[in-house]
């Protein structure tokens, strides 16, 4: 509802956004509900495991960053500075890999979900789809508990506010997820696939 796609940005919200977002959503409801829909006979199963994601230590901030972010007036940013500041000084080192919640659940042959702890971003379900070889995979995100964004390597080039910024608000950072998350992630997903019987081993 806030992009402005002709100049690329996130416009400033109103009031009436959230009227006019709350009814997209109830019609999406009612056209769901009103559709034929299909009747699955349930061939339940279930895998999860955890994606060891790699973090970028070469662009950590200096320590005095974080006394400046002590310092500050705003309270999340000095909660953020005192957390931060006091957890490097006394040599604790930042966590080199973030344990990220995944899993699968099938519903029934051909009706398969993979979920995902934190915020995940839509980038992540062509790949899976691919990953998977399965065109009607759906993707939950928001699964678990989780504080990051969790960006694809193609995003992590690009910066901005879900790959740097965003993931130094967190126990988990201070730092941004390095590239080579998707490999990880990827082998992690079609071992569960492999587990369910999703999809036959190729002898791995």
């Amino acid at each position: 509802q806030l992009a402005d796609l002709e100049n690329r940005i996130f416009r400033k919200s109103v009031a009436d956004d959230v009227v006019v977002t709350g009814n997209q959503l109830a019609e999406d409801v009612l056209s769901a509900l009103s559709s034929e829909g299909h009747n699955l006979v349930l061939d339940l199963s279930f895998a999860s495991d955890f994606a060891m994601t790699p973090r970028d230590h070469t662009v950590l901030p200096e320590l005095s960053h974080w006394g400046s972010l002590a310092e500050s007036d705003e309270e999340v940013d000095r909660n953020l500075g005192i957390y931060w500041r006091d957890r490097l000084r006394s040599g604790i080192p930042p966590v080199q890999f973030l344990p990220w919640a995944v899993g699968l659940i099938r519903l029934a042959p051909g009706h398969t979900i993979a979920w995902m702890a934190n915020e995940v971003l839509a980038e992540w379900l062509p790949l899976l789809r691919e990953w998977l070889d399965d065109p009607e995979l759906v993707g939950w995100g928001y699964c678990q508990d989780g504080r990051n964004y969790m960006p694809t390597d193609g995003l992590i080039g690009e910066g901005g506010y879900e790959v740097d910024r965003a993931n130094t608000y967190s126990k988990n950072g201070p730092g941004p997820v390095a590239t080579g998350i998707n490999e990880v992630t990827k082998k992690v997903f079609q071992r569960l696939a492999v587990r369910m019987g999703v999809v036959p081993s190729k002898g791995s």
